[in-house]
């Protein structure tokens, strides 16, 4: 997909909930939910509260996206079809999972009329292997800064401008210690969903901090 097909869409905010529990996550998204449009059941928030988490999220705010990051690196079909039935609308998959589990997870989204993010983190990065991902039907392709490599400020600019040259079917998501402050860095290539965690987590007010990472992302979009 080039830069201006990834233009014409509206772009999606994720916002990522990690080091939470449940009642924080909640209310943390009551105070975005006008802002944004995918909330994210990170990880360690699905390994602390269980697979209920997703529906709890999913009950309280129907209108929203929520995205179950699984990070699946095996049992692709199953692990993906639990997170859909539990209210997932996107499961995350590791770009370096072998071709059949990704393959299962994709049979399970399609059955249910769901999405999959394919997460390139920690993935060995070559242009045969992102043209190869491409190509497997994933609805999303997701250049991922590594939470233990973002104390350094880095930003992936050399895999999203590789990336985005390369993609023709899935759509660009891109994570990784994204804020007000670096996103005008990573806009001009035109993701198509903006994934967000501490940047409004631990900000003194997250619904502030969000509408102002909207206000960013619009002013691109428009």
């Amino acid at each position: 997909m080039t830069l201006a097909e990834n233009s014409t869409r509206r772009i999606k905010l994720q916002v990522s909930l990690d080091l939470l529990n449940l009642e924080q996550a909640l209310n943390l998204v009551e105070r975005t939910q006008t802002c944004v449009d995918i909330v994210e059941v990170g990880t360690p928030l699905a390994l602390r509260e269980g697979i209920s988490v997703i529906t709890a999220i999913k009950n309280r705010f129907p209108a929203l996206l929520v995205l179950a990051d699984y990070k699946i690196i095996d049992g692709g079909f199953y692990e993906a079809d639990m997170a859909f039935q539990a209210g997932a609308d996107i499961v995350t998959v590791l770009g370096a999972a072998g071709d059949a589990t990704i393959a299962g997870a994709l049979e399970a989204a399609a059955g249910r009329g769901k999405q999959i993010m394919l997460d390139l983190l920690g993935l060995d990065f070559t242009e045969a292997k992102i043209a190869h991902l491409d190509g497997l039907g994933a609805d999303y392709l997701c250049v991922h800064t590594a939470l233990d490599d973002q104390r350094d400020g880095a930003l992936p600019l050399t895999e999203l401008e590789e990336t985005c040259r390369i993609l023709k079917q899935s759509r660009l998501a891109v994570a990784g210690g994204l804020n007000e402050s670096n996103l005008p860095r990573i806009m001009p290539y035109h993701p198509a969903v903006v994934i967000v965690g501490g940047g409004i987590t631990r900000h003194g007010d997250p619904g502030e901090a969000a509408a102002r990472i909207r206000k960013i992302m619009d002013e691109f979009n428009g």
